[in-house]
């Protein structure tokens, strides 16, 4: 029995890898698209894992994590700064023009100046979330790509008013030859409101929704990141500033009836 060999485990020990139809070459082509697919479901030590592997999986690194669309913390001239996610003790990027009572509120016709960015989340080497700034990749079609600016209702999702809509990147000829981790950064936005709350039934809260609309080369429909602002009341600048004086002076015009103050 000692003697006996094992003809099936013989087999299976030298019997050759099958050849795989998934050529290096497939790999290399389709790089930026396999990249945009897997990384938003990749950490950080398990794309270093696979560039260990794998030496074309570590231009994936740059790009690990779930992007998300919001307001800038830093500029792309930083593109190596990895920051912890916003705490409560930051200020936050998004400011309201004031507060009616104790709730925020922005003015109508008063200037909404922000400046949107894509970073990407995730764990890194010490198995704590951060944040990173996200460069678009190469199969992003700039010219095409948009940001969209919408009033919503915060309690019925629905959209009062369009407040921007322009190209994400500043018109720049020098882009088509550049790689996209070169491009600028995604260019401010300004606009104003109009909608007042008062002038809904009964009055109500809105949010700004931002929503980035990425096309791809080749691709007809894009793929959309979202970013929306904590709710928040819209009245005229008088009221917000001084918000005693501004009933008062309604009550003075209509006696009769009794003033909102949004």
């Amino acid at each position: 029995m000692g003697d006996e060999v094992d003809e099936d485990w013989l087999h299976a020990l030298y019997q050759p890898e099958p050849v795989s139809n998934l050529s290096h070459r497939f790999l290399i082509d389709l790089s930026g698209e396999l990249r945009d697919i897997f990384t938003p479901y990749l950490s950080a030590s398990d794309l270093r894992t696979m560039a260990l592997v794998c030496r074309d999986f570590a231009s994936w690194m740059q790009y690990a994590g779930r992007p998300e669309l919001v307001l800038a913390r830093w500029s792309r001239l930083n593109p190596d700064l990895e920051l912890p996610p916003a705490c409560d003790l930051e200020t936050p990027m998004w400011q309201p023009h004031g507060k009616l009572g104790e709730e925020p509120a922005m003015a109508t016709r008063k200037a909404i100046r922000l400046k949107p960015s894509v970073i990407r989340t995730y764990l890194n080497s010490d198995g704590r979330w951060c944040e990173r700034d996200l460069p678009p990749g190469t199969a992003v079609d700039h010219s095409r790509t948009y940001l969209s600016a919408d009033l919503v209702l915060d309690c019925q999702n629905h959209v009062c008013e369009c407040l921007y809509r322009g190209p994400f990147w500043k018109r720049d000829k020098g882009m088509d030859e550049a790689q996209p981790k070169d491009w600028p950064d995604p260019q401010p936005i300004k606009f104003k409101i109009q909608t007042l709350s008062n002038k809904q039934t009964p009055p109500e809260q809105f949010h700004v929704r931002l929503t980035l609309h990425i096309y791809r080369h080749g691709h007809d429909t894009p793929s959309q990141l979202v970013y929306k602002t904590p709710a928040f009341w819209v009245a005229d600048i008088a009221t917000i500033r001084n918000p005693s004086k501004a009933v008062a002076a309604a009550r003075e015009a209509n006696p009769s009836k009794r003033a909102r103050r949004v």
